[in-house]
């Protein structure tokens, strides 16, 4: 990070989550979230007047990948993170991911809206999905709302998340119904950017009426071995 914001002019940071070390078998909820606390410190003070956009991973859940998505057990991740992150979100995205695990904001310098997906909505390893892999939490329901109210805006749109929806590790219930709606927001939503996979790629969309391309999504590495 150091090298980054002395050599780099950084627009805007989209921060996708799996802060915490992988050694899922020693870990335990009290401390499930220090390696975030020491990471939103260390962005503030090498990027203190950059636009972030955090979300959170499958690993900030405890245990691992059980987030739940029908009732309150998991708040106290949402409860903790939006009162850290608060610094860098308006206060309808802060009460948004505190209450529902998705926000989004938009950046008024470049006119884009940032939607940010807790994508622990289509982890095929979260427990709670059992009862409801099409749409827990009304999020697609959400995003189909903002998708058209950008529409009918002109305003570019760029969503991110963990789990990208190609991914095996994401229930194709979920994913066939994220994929529709990138085919019909194809000419609003201008970038997605997720993380999970640990590798450096990217994933091309196909139309579901023609198989032509639609979208492609940014898949960033993991910074670590």
């Amino acid at each position: 990070m150091k090298f980054v914001s002395k050599k780099f002019d950084v627009d805007m940071i989209l921060w996708t989550g799996d802060n915490i070390q992988h050694n899922i078998w020693e870990q335990k909820q009290e401390t499930q979230l220090d390696n975030t606390i020491d990471l939103t410190e260390d962005i503030l003070s090498y990027f203190p007047d950059t636009y972030v956009y955090p979300m959170f991973g499958n690993h900030e859940a405890y245990p691992c990948d059980q987030f739940d998505t029908q009732g309150n057990a998991s708040s106290w991740i949402t409860s903790r993170l939006a009162e850290m992150w608060k610094v860098w979100l308006d206060e309808e995205a802060v009460s948004t991911f505190k209450n529902k695990s998705y926000y989004a904001t938009v950046n008024h310098e470049h006119n884009v809206k940032i939607i940010a997906l807790d994508t622990q909505a289509c982890d095929t390893q979260d427990y709670y999905l059992v009862r409801d892999p099409t749409d827990p939490m009304h999020e697609l329901e959400w995003l189909r709302n903002e998708l058209y109210d950008s529409e009918k805006k002109g305003q570019g749109v760029f969503i991110m998340g963990h789990i990208p929806s190609g991914d095996f590790t994401c229930y194709s219930e979920w994913s066939s119904r994220y994929r529709a709606l990138m085919d019909r927001f194809s000419n609003t939503v201008r970038g997605q950017f997720f993380g999970h996979t640990h590798n450096d790629e990217f994933q091309v969309a196909r139309s579901y009426a023609d198989n032509s391309p639609i979208a492609v999504t940014w898949i960033a590495p993991s910074m670590t071995t």
